[in-house]
């Protein structure tokens, strides 16, 4: 971040399959079936990894404005693993198992 000119700085993991919202596609047709290796990825803000310029944020902020997103926002792709949610208890189990996984590989 210190080397670009963001002011809010997003880690993301790109999703690069059919992806849809509200039943509708957002990186797809339904007019054709393109490969899911040649579609353009969804970038799925993680929240692993962020950074904010103070100086925006804080203007933002005191305007009454979304300081989250002020100014010009960038993503960075992390992988899979590190941009991991636990939200549900699936979530945690899926975490420990890649924990007790990671475990077992040497470095």
């Amino acid at each position: 971040m210190e080397q670009s000119d963001y002011d809010a700085y997003l880690s993301c993991v790109h999703e690069q399959i059919e992806c849809a919202y509200q039943d509708q596609p957002i990186n797809f047709s339904f007019e054709a079936k393109t490969n899911s290796q040649e579609l353009k990825p969804i970038q799925r803000i993680t929240w692993s990894i962020t950074g904010w310029r103070a100086k925006t944020y804080v203007e933002a902020f005191e305007a009454g404005k979304t300081a989250t997103y002020a100014g010009k926002v960038g993503f960075f792709q992390i992988t899979r693993p590190e941009g991991h949610i636990i939200k549900t208890e699936e979530d945690l189990r899926l975490a420990e198992a890649m924990l007790q996984g990671f475990e077992g590989v040497s470095a």
